[in-house]
């Protein structure tokens, strides 16, 4: 056996896996390269997996995408990651866009790993070097750091309006090279 590079949609879309997995669990999923608010009618219970930095996104995206969470959509995100969020950065310099700020979300800057162990896995690492939340203007509804770590969560999930965000320091744990783990 001799391993070949990814061919097709699954070379373009580092979900591609995911979406697969999802379909193999019986879920509809629907991938696209961008929002196309013109095909996309998303529910109120619907949920919106976008790895793309949001705060990128033209304000007309964001309004529309934070009126259908406020609407009671789910969204699910991983915190920014451009540039402006360097190493050494301290939560003082950190620096958020409109989408963010919209969601009342504060960051703090990158950590190295955090170790994780599921029931019947081994301990392994996750979420590594990706900008964390460090406070939100709503109060968690679920949450996970280290033990100890008080310098920001790399997981966090809160309310808007009627729907939830999920917020991921990075989406690593989801692509086509982990999503097997």
């Amino acid at each position: 056996d001799y391993p070949q590079p990814p061919r097709g949609e699954a070379a373009r879309n580092d979900l591609f896996v995911l979406g697969q997995g999802l379909r193999n669990a019986g879920r509809r999923v629907e991938m696209r390269p961008e929002l196309g608010w013109a095909r996309v009618k998303p529910g109120p219970r619907d949920t919106m997996i976008i790895a793309t930095n949001l705060d990128e996104l033209p304000r007309t995206d964001q309004r529309r995408l934070l009126a259908w969470v406020m609407a009671g959509g789910h969204l699910v995100m991983q915190t920014p990651t451009s540039d402006a969020f360097g190493w050494g950065e301290t939560a003082s310099q950190m620096r958020s866009g409109d989408f963010t700020e919209a969601l009342g979300l504060t960051l703090a800057p990158r950590k190295p790993c955090i170790r994780l162990q599921m029931q019947g896995d081994e301990v392994h690492e996750e979420f590594c070097y990706g900008v964390r939340v460090a406070s939100a203007t709503t109060p968690f509804l679920a949450s996970l750091r280290d033990h100890g770590d008080l310098a920001g969560y790399p997981y966090v999930r809160i309310a808007h309006g009627r729907g939830t965000v999920d917020v991921l320091a990075t989406f690593d744990m989801f692509d086509n090279d982990s999503a097997a783990d």
